[in-house]
């Protein structure tokens, strides 16, 4: 459990600085995230 939330908040890092860095929309920053949180809910 602890690796998975590693990763997940690795993960919202690595988007936080995609979005700062290509200038991602807050919608489509939003779907992603919902996306993984939903494929967490499947997997677990």
């Amino acid at each position: 459990m602890t690796n998975i939330c590693a990763h997940a908040f690795y993960f919202w890092e690595s988007i936080q600085i995609y979005n700062y860095m290509f200038g991602i929309t807050d919608y489509v920053l939003l779907e992603k995230i919902s996306e993984l949180k939903n494929g967490y809910a499947i997997n677990s």
